[in-house]
């Protein structure tokens, strides 16, 4: 996440720089911003998933969508030590 961030902030400080040519255009000056929104909403959404399990099934909530897995459908399941 952190990598991404500094690469858009990069390209922000070049382009108003002038050398990548979206600070020339009025229109095109909030376009790197918009990027950064975009992204960062998405890291927000990937970071605050949640699994709940219930009786008869498992629910992944990723914000705004919420899924439903019945346990039926489940075949294996694998237990992490360490997250990459």
């Amino acid at each position: 996440m952190v990598t991404g961030l500094l690469l858009i902030l990069a390209f922000y400080i070049f382009s108003q720089n002038g050398l990548f040519g979206f600070g020339t255009d009025p229109e095109k000056r909030y376009f790197l911003p918009l990027i950064l929104l975009i992204y960062l909403a998405a890291m927000w959404s990937f970071y605050d998933m949640r699994f709940l399990i219930g009786s008869d099934s498992m629910v992944a909530v990723f914000p705004p969508f919420r899924y439903r897995i019945p346990f039926s459908m489940i075949s294996s399941v694998e237990i992490m030590e360490k997250w990459p």
